[in-house]
């Protein structure tokens, strides 16, 4: 499934409106339902610093 985030339109039409909707002025981010960390990824590179909660533990390792 992380894959398929990587190129799917919904994903990253998602994550671009995301990144339009962050205040300027924000230096961390944390996402309550990371699933598998591909927002924080993106969050990361656009030079966030992050932090993500899952209660999916399968979700979590792929994360790491």
């Amino acid at each position: 499934m992380s894959e398929f985030e990587d190129w799917n339109w919904w994903f990253v039409s998602r994550r671009a409106m995301m990144l339009k909707m962050i205040p300027k002025n924000a230096k961390t981010v944390f996402e309550i339902g990371a699933g598998t960390g591909k927002n924080l990824e993106v969050l990361k590179n656009a030079g966030f610093s992050v932090e993500g909660l899952d209660v999916s533990q399968v979700c979590v390792d792929i994360a790491k």
